[in-house]
Parts: structure tokens; C-alpha cells; sequence
């Protein structure tokens, strides 16, 4: 596993195996890691160190490394999906998803992009005329916080969307293509 209990409280580790997340909970017997980065505590549930709203269910299925049900509800990470309807929500692949009314595009499946993550830091650096980095400058170092979540592609046909089987970032419905969630000019 990717985290170290100590009496109530867990440090959890990052895919880099270097950054360490504090998280507080109620009770170390119970906890555990069920997939992705998914945590469970009793009746809590955690995406990292980040605790789920209103999480009261039992009941709760992994979808796959960014989708988790709990109840009737839908979490993309930390973030509950409000309007996606549990009983016809599917991943298509690791950038579409749909349900009965919505097709959702995650622009981070497979990308560590630095706008994909919930908080990160950067230094800003001085750059010379090829824009490569050449010097950092003094220390500055700004945190940024993104809440992040997938984008609803509203011109989507939900009855006839489909994925492409030879580029997974691509899709097509009666209507349109779409490329990376964003329909392409015909």
C-alpha cells in the first residue's frame, strides 16, 4: 500500500513515491486503500488526503482511477459529479464517459498536465531566446488550486456517441466528431 498509519492519522505517498499527504481520520482499524488513490474510513470516503461531501452509503463502487460510486452519488477524484445519474452512468473509456442526459470528457486521463492536478507549485524561470530554461531566478514559487473537473460536451448525441476504437481521444455521434471533447469544424 501507498500509506503508514499512526494511531488516527495516515501519511499517504504519491505516484512519485516522494510527496506525502496528511489526512485525519476516525478510526485506523477501518481504514483502507479500495483502488486508485480511493480511501476508505467507516462510512468516509477520500480521494488522497481530501475527504468526499456526503458520503453516508455503505454501498460504493470503484469505476475505474477517477470515477468512484458511493450510493447514488458519482466522484470524479474529490469532486461529486451532481447532475450524473448513477443508474446510467458509464465509462466509455479513460476520456469519455456518459450517462442518460450528459457525455463528460476528462481532459487528464493519462496526461500529468500541470492543469490537471488539484494543487501544484511552480518556480518561474528565465528563458533565453530559444525558450529553453537557462537560470532559475531568486525563489518564487507560486501554489496554484484547480478544481478540476470533466467538461460536459453539450452538442453530444447521448443515444448515438460513440469512442473511436483507433484514437481513444477521439468520438463521433449522428452530428458531429469530436476530437479531445471539442467538436471538430466540419
Amino acid at each position: 500500500d501507498n500509506f503508514v498509519l499512526m494511531d488516527n492519522s495516515v501519511f499517504i505517498y504519491d505516484f512519485d513515491g516522494l510527496t506525502e499527504e496528511f489526512l485525519k481520520i476516525n478510526n485506523s482499524d477501518t481504514f483502507k486503500n479500495i483502488g486508485y488513490n480511493y480511501y476508505k474510513d467507516g462510512r468516509n470516503f477520500y480521494y488522497f488526503n481530501e475527504k468526499l461531501e456526503n458520503t453516508e452509503s455503505l454501498n460504493f463502487q470503484l469505476i475505474d482511477k477517477y470515477y468512484l460510486q458511493v450510493g447514488k452519488d458519482i466522484y470524479f477524484k474529490s469532486k461529486k459529479l451532481k447532475e450524473a445519474d448513477y443508474s446510467t452512468f458509464e465509462v466509455l473509456n479513460g476520456y469519455y464517459a456518459k450517462d442518460k442526459e450528459r457525455v463528460y470528457y476528462n481532459r487528464c486521463y493519462n496526461n500529468y498536465r500541470y492543469e490537471c492536478l488539484e494543487e501544484f507549485e511552480y518556480t518561474e524561470v528565465e528563458k533565453n531566446n530559444y525558450g529553453e530554461n537557462r537560470i532559475p531566478l531568486p525563489p518564487k514559487t507560486n501554489t496554484v488550486k484547480i478544481s478540476y473537473t470533466p467538461e460536459i460536451i453539450k452538442t453530444a448525441d447521448i443515444e448515438t456517441f460513440k469512442v473511436s476504437k483507433v484514437d481513444d481521444r477521439k468520438a463521433a455521434d449522428k452530428n458531429n466528431k469530436y476530437f479531445e471533447g471539442k467538436r471538430e469544424e466540419k
